[in-house]
């Protein structure tokens, strides 16, 4: 339960993380790494702490970075398309 509550805090607070809280988007980026790999670390105690945090590190590294690559693409792409194409622009741009 804590779990989830700590991750919703995060999707709460992704935009003045994106930020880095008001110091410019490269430290926002980091920023954004850094949480997000914290967070796919956390899920060890979703396994009961079974497996060691060392097993999980490459995948949470590899997960902080598409997320976080996936996050500057969407800062990048989804202005344009929703001055592109309007409301429709927002529903492809979801569904691809």
């Amino acid at each position: 339960m804590v779990w989830l509550l700590i991750f919703i805090l995060v999707i709460v607070l992704q935009g003045p993380i994106q930020n880095g809280f008001g110091a410019g988007a490269v430290l926002g980026t980091i920023v954004l790494f850094l949480v997000a790999t914290g967070v796919w670390l956390w899920t060890q105690l979703l396994l009961a702490n079974r497996v060691s945090w060392l097993v999980l590190l490459p995948g949470a590294l590899l997960a902080a970075a598409a997320t976080s690559a996936l996050s500057l693409a969407a800062r990048v792409y989804m202005p344009r398309a929703l001055s592109e194409y309007g409301s429709f622009g927002l529903v492809r741009v979801v569904l691809s």
